[in-house]
Formats: C-alpha cells, sequence, structure tokens
C-alpha cells in the first residue's frame, strides 16, 4: 500500500494493477471585496472513492483544485475524470456577504462531507468575516467566525487537519489566506486581494498481490546446505522449494498440486535418501532423524 498525495494538479500512472482509493479537497473560496470590511470564502468539500481499479502502465488525470481571488470560487478536485470522484470548492464571499462551502450532496464519492461557511462581516470600521474550514473524511469543515467591530473573525478548523480559513483582518488590515488544502480566504477591511487555500488529491494504491513473507525449505545431508527458493506463478499462492546438498547420489522432487496451492521442490544430491517421487516421500525425509534440515521461507501471494 503506498501514498501519493498531489497540490497540484498533473497525472499518476500506475505503477502495477491494482486499485486506488481516492481522496479529493476542493479549492477554497476568496474573500468579498469592500472597504467596509469583507465577508470569508467558504472552505472545500472533501469526497472519498473507496476502490477504482487501475491497470499498470496506464495515466490517469489528478485534478487539484485552485483556490478563489476575490469573490470567485475555488475550483472542484478530482481523480480520472470529473464523473469518477470530486469535491466541489467553496464559493467566494461577496462583498460583506460570506460565502458558502462547497456542498456534499453536488460531490462525487462513497464519502463526501461539506466545506465550512466564511462568515459575513458587518458594521461600519469593520474587521472581515473569517473563512470556512475544508471538509475531511471524518466530517464538515468548521464554520468561520463573524468579526467583533473592528476585529477581524478567527477562520473555522479545517476537518482532520485540513486547511483551516484564514483568520478575518482588523479594520484596514489584510485578512489571512486559507489553509491548504481548501481552506476559505479571510475577509479583510480593505480591497487587498486574498487567496482561498488550493486543494489536493491524495491516492492509496494497492497492487492486487503483495508479497507475504518467506518460505523456502532446505534439507541437507551429510554436507553444507545451500538454499535457492524459486518463486513463480500468478494465480493462488503459490510456494517455490529449492535445495542444493552435498553428498552422493541424486534425487529429483517434481511438482506437486495441493488443492488451489501448487509446490514446486527441486534438490540434487541427497545421501543414502530413497527415491522421492511425490509430497508423502518427500514428507518421510523430513521425519528422517538422520538427515539435516535448515528451514528458511520465501511466500509470495500472487493475484488471484
Amino acid at each position: 500500500m503506498t501514498q501519493y498525495t498531489f497540490d497540484a494538479s498533473g497525472t499518476w500512472t500506475a505503477p502495477d494493477d491494482g486499485v486506488v482509493a481516492a481522496e479529493v479537497i476542493g479549492g477554497g473560496g476568496g474573500k468579498g471585496q469592500s472597504t467596509f470590511g469583507s465577508g470569508g470564502g467558504g472552505g472545500g468539500a472533501y469526497s472519498k472513492l473507496n476502490t477504482f481499479t487501475v491497470l499498470k502502465g496506464v495515466s490517469y488525470t489528478v485534478g487539484v483544485g485552485s483556490g478563489g481571488t476575490n469573490e470567485n470560487n475555488g475550483e472542484s478536485s478530482f481523480f480520472n475524470s470529473t464523473s469518477t470522484v470530486l469535491a466541489k470548492g467553496g464559493r467566494a464571499a461577496s462583498a460583506r456577504t460570506g460565502g458558502n462551502g462547497g456542498a456534499a450532496a453536488v460531490g462525487i464519492g462513497d464519502v463526501k462531507n461539506s466545506g465550512g461557511n466564511g462568515a459575513s462581516s458587518s458594521g461600519s470600521a469593520a474587521g472581515g468575516g473569517g473563512g470556512g474550514g475544508a471538509a475531511g473524511p471524518s466530517g464538515n469543515g468548521g464554520n468561520g467566525s463573524a468579526n467583533s467591530g473592528s476585529t477581524g473573525g478567527a477562520g473555522g478548523t479545517g476537518s482532520d487537519g485540513n486547511g483551516s480559513g484564514g483568520a478575518g483582518g482588523n479594520n484596514g488590515a489584510l485578512g489571512n489566506p486559507g489553509g491548504i488544502p481548501g481552506g476559505g480566504a479571510g475577509g479583510d477591511g480593505s480591497a487587498n486581494n486574498q487567496l482561498g487555500g488550493n486543494g489536493r488529491v491524495i491516492l492509496t494504491f494497492t497492487p492486487t498481490y503483495s508479497i507475504q513473507g518467506n518460505i523456502g525449505i532446505l534439507i541437507g545431508v551429510s554436507g553444507s546446505p545451500q538454499i535457492n527458493p524459486v518463486i513463480s506463478g500468478n494465480i493462488g499462492i503459490k510456494i517455490g522449494i529449492s535445495a542444493f546438498m552435498q553428498g552422493p547420489g541424486a534425487v529429483v522432487l517434481p511438482s506437486g498440486t495441493i488443492g488451489d496451492h501448487e509446490i514446486g521442490v527441486a534438490g540434487i544430491g541427497c545421501l543414502a535418501t530413497p527415491s522421492i517421487n511425490k509430497m508423502s516421500d518427500f514428507n518421510k525425509l523430513l521425519d528422517d532423524p538422520n538427515a539435516m534440515k535448515v528451514f528458511t521461507a520465501e511466500l509470495h501471494h500472487y493475484k488471484t
């Protein structure tokens, strides 16, 4: 299982056949524009697609939504296409009115949560409203707080460590940008530009097979044993066993099949060992008190 995090749009190429869990956070909304204290932008929404099948060597589109500038909405984030998994960006504030958070209802995914709302600003010589926090897997983003007179309001908390909303600036001062990913911009008491936080895409890739451990069996008789595990195949679980044993004589252990497990065994030079042609004979060799046995292992679990 490998995780890939994208803070900018691009492509991702699957390293093998497998499945991806895709999490996307929309960009935060921009602040309003007003010389009397502007509203804060809304936080980006969160969506997650639990399972998406990918093929080795194929490139997939990663769309990371940009945060909004003054009175511009945050962009949506997506993976593969806008119909696969998508999270909406936060809405921008309009003058002194705070913007709504990106709505889960219009997102696409198995898990969807909404961004927090940006707060409005009110009063003369006022501070700006706080931006809304980005949503996360556990819930919605927190709402920004309104100004208190000339003092700007606090930004809403981002869920699960995602971007918090920017705090509103005091009257005449700049607000704060939204945190990354997906925090809404804080409003301010000036007409200057302030950005919502950019979105994010997180891919968790799991191949359709995994290496579970090592099981190789070496049996040495009257000599120094060595092991050279043989692992091959692409269905079910396969165990490859290979051994070189010093001493006179030669024995070949052919492959045998037990249910859906295939076992391949090979050996050369076993002293005073009867011919082994099937697994039952091999098991007898394991029980031989005169045989020196050394065990290591190698087991690959291949895709089914």
